[in-house]
């Protein structure tokens, strides 16, 4: 096996670690927000059963780390906060009436609210 092969195997196996962490958080965090709800129509043998399954998964993913000496990927949480913080700064631009203009006229209150919703946003990200 070449470093290649452990290359694509590195990728594939870190992408599946990602979604299984993920859904692991789901099922055992009880997340509230604001705009998005899950609905818990889970049995608490169906939860139990996939929190066994993401384990062994996640078990197997260790093994395969092993098997094929595949080195750990390294990166800095403030890196990926910062980025993930630009991404949000960055789509909260869509709130601005300019941004929405494509979608039909808005009434002088409507754009005097998102103006404000968007200065909301905007100062908070300034302070």
């Amino acid at each position: 096996m070449n470093e290649n092969h452990r290359r694509a195997i590195s990728s594939i196996l870190r992408y599946v670690e990602i979604q299984l962490i993920d859904q692991k958080l789901k099922l055992t965090n009880n997340e509230v927000r604001e705009l998005r709800r899950v609905r818990d129509d889970l049995t608490a043998r169906e939860r139990s059963k996939y929190i066994l399954l993401i384990e062994s998964l996640l078990e197997e993913i260790s093994k395969a780390k092993e098997t094929f000496g595949l080195e750990v990927d390294e990166s800095s949480l403030m890196r990926e906060v910062e980025a993930t913080m630009m991404g949000v700064k960055v789509t909260l631009e869509g709130l601005r009436p300019q941004s929405l203009m494509g979608y039909g006229v808005l009434s002088e209150d409507a754009e005097a609210q998102l103006n404000q919703a968007y200065m909301n946003f905007d100062y908070i990200f300034r302070h």
